[in-house]
């Protein structure tokens, strides 16, 4: 028999247990499962045990069966983590298959695979979960509807009409941002002087500009396309590993000055509301909070917290 090592990243691809494979070659060497525990050193329930099926492989016992058998001890081992990930992704496909072709549908899929963020063809739950970066769709309700995650993601879009596409959009400028990281300033080198974004409204007439002057203030400023049900002029706040993040659509980043006031007021959300908040500037989004709404429009006027952010 060839041992080659397999692929077994696929779950579409019929994985058998090693166990298996184990007897194919005992019975090739025409040797019972009591020689083969003596040439392993290893108990016989234990190879009965992996011959059922109902054992894994392990790396000892891999190298063990290597001495008996000749097949390398990585085959044994590489082939039990490949049975291992397929039963794992058979489990995961086994709970979601019945409630999550619902949840599926509230995404704007077509949309997602133009711009390249699903692929082609028909899209699984799955698909929209590696793009989300969560492994259930208990995991991923946690996080936009119940805002359990109290560090870069702090607010619940459980409200919000259009809470999946919006989500959709957040996690889009997330990933934006996480190809830029490397770029991005470290939060120590933010400044929230007033005078200084005063200059920075006052002297923005493109995009171009107002993305460069927020960049040497320590603000990342990023543009995603509008989905579905979103408003075209769209603007939300964020820290993201520690650095300050402005996203917008493309409609804001053509007219910064038609729309400053709404930057403006995104500016003083990260100025005064710390690392926990999201916000939204659209119609839902600004009856989240009406005090921090207030202090976020007197920001730039002097009416709100003094300079400095508070956590």
């Amino acid at each position: 028999m060839n041992f080659p090592l397999r692929d077994f990243a696929s779950p579409s691809v019929p994985v058998i247990h090693p166990g298996e494979v184990l007897a194919e070659k005992m019975n090739e060497m025409g040797m019972g499962f009591r020689e083969m525990a003596l040439r392993a050193a290893r108990p016989e329930k234990t190879i009965a045990a992996v011959l059922r099926g109902d054992s894994s492989i392990t790396p000892d016992m891999a190298v063990a069966f290597e001495f008996a058998t000749g097949i390398p001890a990585l085959y044994w081992t590489e082939h039990q983590r490949g049975y291992d990930a397929h039963r794992a992704w058979s489990r995961l496909e086994a709970r979601s298959r019945e409630a999550d072709a619902s949840w599926t549908r509230q995404f704007p899929i077509v949309e997602m695979q133009t711009l390249g963020w699903l692929p082609a063809g028909d899209v699984t739950p799955q698909d929209l979960l590696r793009f989300f970066g969560f492994a259930d769709i208990e995991s991923w309700k946690a996080y936009f509807l119940d805002g359990r995650l109290k560090v870069a993601f702090g607010v619940s879009l459980e409200g919000h009409p259009e809470r999946e596409v919006l989500s959709v959009w957040f996690r889009a400028g997330e990933l934006r941002f996480l190809e830029r990281a490397s770029q991005a300033q470290a939060s120590s080198s933010v400044s929230f002087q007033r005078s200084a974004w005063r200059e920075v409204f006052a002297s923005s007439v493109d995009f171009t500009g107002f993305a460069q002057a927020c960049a040497a203030l320590g603000v990342s400023v990023f543009v995603t396309p509008s989905l579905p049900g979103l408003s075209s002029s769209l603007v939300t706040t964020r820290w993201m590993q520690r650095r300050p993040m402005i996203q917008i659509t493309p409609r804001v980043a053509e007219s910064v000055v038609e729309h400053t006031g709404v930057l403006s007021h995104a500016v003083g959300h990260l100025a005064l509301h710390g690392k926990k908040g999201v916000f939204v500037e659209d119609a839902a989004g600004r009856v989240w909070n009406r005090l921090k709404e207030a202090e976020a429009d007197g920001f730039l006027m002097g009416s709100g917290a003094s300079g400095g952010r508070r956590g």
